[in-house]
């Protein structure tokens, strides 16, 4: 049987310099799409979640006035627990969000590390704090922003330990 024939690369050749690196800043912007791409899905799984548990405290409500007459019949305590829920669910999808994009910048750049993933983080608090606020929300639309910030910085020294050598 004959030996495969093998075609050639195309523009490769062993003189040929490798090419050059990315500058760590770039790496920033690709830590925004990563944190994007990941807590969007997050976000579709805490909004259903914060249904079923809107249903559990509330029981079937079918207008606004059903569901703010049902909220004052609750106890303060139920108040704070459904509270904590709805604004916990939202968090924990953010915070799992930014702490993987900023684990990919740390894990596979060059030269980034924690600093571009905290630049990511705060480009991602920024865009969505600048959204809620634009949206009729109050200044501490921007509290999300120091989440973000923080997770994507401990993903990302994360990912820099995790690195092959």
């Amino acid at each position: 049987m004959a030996e495969k024939r093998r075609l050639p690369v195309l523009n490769s050749s062993p003189q040929e310099p490798p090419p050059e690196e990315r500058p760590a800043w770039h790496w920033a912007g690709f830590g925004v799409v990563i944190i994007l791409a990941a807590w969007l899905p997050l976000a579709y799984v805490a909004e259903f979640l914060k249904g079923r548990a809107i249903r559990a405290f509330l029981g079937p409500v079918e207008s606004e006035d059903q569901a703010t007459l049902a909220i004052a019949a609750l106890s303060s305590g139920d108040r704070a627990r459904l509270t904590s829920v709805l604004v916990g669910l939202s968090a924990l999808a953010l915070a799992a969000g930014s702490l993987a994009g900023g684990y990919v910048v740390g894990r596979w750049s060059d030269k980034a590390g924690w600093r571009e993933s905290a630049a990511a983080g705060a480009a991602v608090g920024a865009l969505t704090g600048l959204l809620a606020f634009a949206s009729g929300g109050s200044p501490t639309a921007f509290l999300p922003a120091i989440l973000t910030v923080v997770m994507a910085a401990l993903g990302g020294s994360w990912g820099a330990r995790r690195k092959t050598p």
